[in-house]
């Protein structure tokens, strides 16, 4: 029987309607429901009588179970689960005491009782009522977080819960309230599994782990999709050596059934058929085993790269505030056979790592403030640190297999080779260049090929990454650039597996996965199809030789902290988050009257718009598109927020409601993009590259709400505007740098007239500084402008830059103040007394995978 507060609250009808959908399942893994009904206020429902224990009984005997059997009533519970959902039926309260234990099979109890309660009532009514949809150590984020739109994949994540207490002996998450409790399931990622018992074999390990990703996009999508993982681990092997095998083609046989000339019309057909596919891309079989963690220390590893023979990898370790190269033995348990070969040699900060072709030296780059970083070389086992011979605007270089020539793109789109004997550069191609550019190039075995990425800047790089980007291939020779994937989504950080298949990372499918796409004098050949096994790579390294698979796998959360103003300098880790979100927030901007903050969040996968209260609350979606937005900024007036979005190859600012709404374009689609709003509302400055290089440009209105003009240019000079001065007189931009190009000490900040004459001007040079970011803010008043740079005696941070003279101070410093897991992305806004910045808290661990490749 139900309490009776609660059947006084629901009313007989709906229960009865939803209990009655229950009862209709019929499964063995199902403990199926006899009757319901009420009586004197009472409801009630009838299940069979079940000989045998609850798995919460048998757990608060044993303890952890053995693997085996733990996989088995995982199963069957999946399995139970696949013919509810099939059904429409959505389970909500998956949970120890729900699962009954006869013999040697598990059955699911309670279908229909939770979503009975939640269809009576309404969530808000439960919350009046005080009752729980779900258990709170079970729950699902989205449950935790009281949405209304709950679907099969709750379920599924508390599947990822049983499992992990049924493998560990614990729920994954621990509070001594409910409330802690809750808050967990939505902000705080799982410990491993094999924190807690080092037995459970890496492929259970990563299933349990899908199950539990925060958002239900990056789960297992089914009941169904799942249950083959476990069947697989249920086996005898299965739960020794597991391993995730891509399928390539599936053949569905039919019987056919012909008489008399239907046998002549079927020849024909079988012929055709035999010739396409002796025509056809061969497929092949990728499969990954032992996949396992090199790196578990708290912390990042990024930027993973496999020795020629697989048997090493090399990359950057952020470690006591110090970000150098770390080599690092592929075999044994993780953190054995470290080596740093440059400790001790400098302190600044090394990137990129590369291994020479016959494996005994990587080179990486040492980064500067200038431009003119060098690229270093060392032994695998240290020695002297040399220069390369290298040119120095090689962004992130490829050396080919026989080490005697390098691939680099510079300026965002033109791709060279730098031929070493004969110290000669080579132009091969023109890449179409916007915002992002091109990067990342990396030589096929046979050095016919260079593949590299085309948009989404870094995005195998960054931490965070998220934009759109496509891969391409280019004869090593000189040639036209060829497409391999199309542009709808983060497709980067290609790796040759032989000489005419790439693996690639991508989120096409939703969570980033490996995929593999054969390629040949045309671009691609056949479709990209994908490597199981491997999830949420943040990029990859393969050895051919050593048929590895290297990848770090990335935990981040970035918010929006706050600072003071006028507390003098105070650390980046001082700061309190004003956001708690477990996504990744980028830009964005205070309200006027300073209560909202609005931002641009991947909450829900894309980069979308969002507004919520400063003092805390609920987020509200303001602006949602396929393709994301970027940089919001608040009208005046409040009423209005404007942002920029990707429009097919280019980038369009648009004008929204801050109450939301469809958003309006106010110029033609270019690369326009960094709105800033003057203080009367009627103008919009904006960044845009309409004559070939970065210019500030203005649409206007008559009024509120009118038609927007055409584009008028402010400058005939590259200019990179970031904000309107609070008294209207002119444009905030930067001279001198540029998102493609990079940043430097050349840069000045500009006060811009509409007419384009210059209103005020400081040479960063002049203070000794360096601009390391685009987004430049006026204080409220007008009086300072804040900066993200570094100072030459090397503290960086956001800095104070009077406008009518005197010193620049150090607001909320950076380096040297950093904690080691807090970093910050330099998106800036400022309200009326404190200043807002992007804090990144990762957690980066390096994982590799065997390959096995079947033809």
């Amino acid at each position: 029987m139900l309490r009776p507060e609660l059947a006084a609250a629901l009313g007989p009808d709906r229960f009865v309607q939803e209990i009655d959908i229950a009862a209709k399942l019929t499964h063995p893994h199902i403990l199926g429901l006899h009757d319901c009904g009420e009586v004197d206020g009472f409801l009630y429902y009838v299940m069979p009588h079940i000989e045998g224990q609850s798995l919460r009984d048998k757990l608060a005997k044993e303890g952890e179970l053995p693997i085996a059997e733990a996989v088995r009533i995982l199963r069957d519970v999946v399995d139970a689960l696949s013919e509810a959902h099939d059904h429409g039926v959505v389970h909500r309260d998956i949970k120890p005491d729900n699962i009954l234990l006869t013999k040697h099979h598990a059955l699911v109890t309670d279908f229909g009782v939770a979503k009975a309660v939640s269809e009576a009532t309404g969530a808000h009514q439960l919350t009046t009522e005080g009752v729980a949809l779900g258990t709170p150590a079970y729950m699902s984020p989205e449950q935790a977080a009281a949405d209304k739109h709950i679907d099969h994949r709750a379920d599924i994540y508390a599947v990822g819960v049983v499992a992990y207490e049924l493998l560990t002996g614990r729920t994954p998450f621990l509070g001594t309230t409910p409330q802690m409790i809750l808050s967990a399931h939505m902000t705080d990622t799982p410990e491993p599994v094999t924190k807690y018992r080092e037995s459970v074999p890496p492929a259970l390990e990563q299933l349990v782990m899908k199950c539990l990703e925060k958002k239900a996009a990056d789960r297992w999508q089914s009941a169904e999709e799942l249950l083959p993982q476990l069947e697989a681990l249920a086996t005898p092997s299965g739960g020794i050596t597991p391993t995730g095998t891509m399928p390539v083609d599936r053949v569905t046989k039919r019987r056919w059934v012909m008489s008399g000339g239907a046998v002549g019309v079927a020849t024909i057909v079988v012929v055709t058929v035999l010739a396409s596919r002796m025509l056809a891309p061969s497929p092949i079989t990728v499969t990954t085993s032992n996949i396992r963690a090199v790196t578990s220390e708290p912390g990042m590893e990024w930027q993973p790269a496999l020795s020629p023979d697989g048997s090493q990898v090399a990359f950057i370790a952020q470690r006591e505030g110090k970000q150098s190269v770390v080599i690092r033995s592929t075999g044994g348990a993780a953190g054995g056979g470290e080596f740093v070969p440059t400790q001790g040699v400098h302190d600044a900060p090394e990137r990129f790592p590369a291994w020479s072709p016959d494996g005994e030296s990587v080179r990486f780059r040492v980064l500067c403030p200038s431009r003119e970083c060098p690229w270093m070389e060392t032994g695998r086992l240290g020695g002297s640190v040399r220069t390369t011979d290298l040119p120095r605007n090689a962004y992130k270089p490829a050396w080919s297999p026989d080490g005697s020539r390098v691939a680099f793109i510079a300026n965002g789109d033109s791709i060279f080779t730098y031929s070493i004997p004969e110290d000669t550069t080579t132009l091969l191609a023109v890449a179409e260049q916007t915002v992002v550019a091109s990067h990342s190039p990396v030589w096929s075995p046979d050095s016919r090929w260079i593949a590299y990425v085309f948009g989404g800047i870094g995005s195998d790089v960054n931490l965070q990454g998220g934009s759109v980007s496509s891969i391409w291939i280019v004869d090593a020779d000189g040639g036209e650039p060829m497409r391999v994937t199309g542009d709808e989504f983060l497709d980067t950080s290609p790796a040759w597996l032989d000489d005419d298949h790439l693996l690639f990372v991508s989120d096409r499918d939703g969570p980033r996965e490996v995929y593999v796409v054969e390629v040949g004098p045309r671009g691609r050949r056949g479709e990209a199809r994908k490597v199981a096994g491997v999830t949420a790579p943040q990029a990859i390294s393969y050895s051919i030789a050593g048929r590895k698979l290297a990848f770090p796998k990335v935990t981040v959360r970035q918010n929006i902290w706050s600072y003071p103003i006028d507390s003098g300098t105070v650390s980046i880790a001082d700061g309190y988050p004003v956001t708690n979100e477990n996504a990744i927030i980028q830009a964005h901007d205070v309200s006027p009257d300073g209560r909202w903050i609005a931002y641009s969040s991947n909450l829900l996968g894309n980069m979308d718009i969002y507004k919520r209260p400063i003092e805390g609350g609920n987020p509200t979606q303001i602006a949602d598109s396929p393709s994301g937005e970027i940089d919001p900024r608040w009208s005046p007036s409040g009423a209005e927020i404007a942002f920029h979005k990707q429009v097919g190859d280019e980038i369009a600012v648009m004008v929204v409601s801050s109450a939301g709404g469809t958003p309006v374009q106010v110029a033609s689609a270019h690369l326009t993009w960094l709105p800033m709003w003057s203080p009367s509302g009627l103008d919009l400055a904006f960044n845009s590259n309409q004559t070939g290089q970065f210019e500030a440009w203005v649409v206007s209105r008559e009024a509120i709400g009118g038609p927007w003009s055409d584009a008028i240019q402010m400058s005939d000079f590259g200019c990179q505007p970031s904000d309107w001065a609070p008294d209207g007189s002119g444009v905030l931009c930067n001279v001198g740098a540029s998102p493609a190009g990079g940043f430097g000490a050349a840069a000045s900040l500009v006060l811009l007239s509409r007419e384009g004459e210059d209103l005020w001007r400081y040479d960063l040079a002049t203070g000794g500084l360096e601009l390391q970011s685009l987004y430049q803010r006026f204080s409220r008043d007008g009086s300072t402008v804040y900066a993200w740079v570094r100072h030459e005696d090397g503290r960086e941070g956001i800095w104070a830059i009077p406008v009518q003279g005197g010193e620049p101070s150090l607001v909320v410093g950076y380096v040297g103040y950093d904690d080691a897991e807090i970093a910050a992305e330099r998106w800036l806004s400022v309200g009326p007394d404190r200043l807002y910045v992007s804090v990144r808290q990762a957690e980066i661990d390096i994982w590799v995978a065997d390959v096995e490749v079947e033809r």
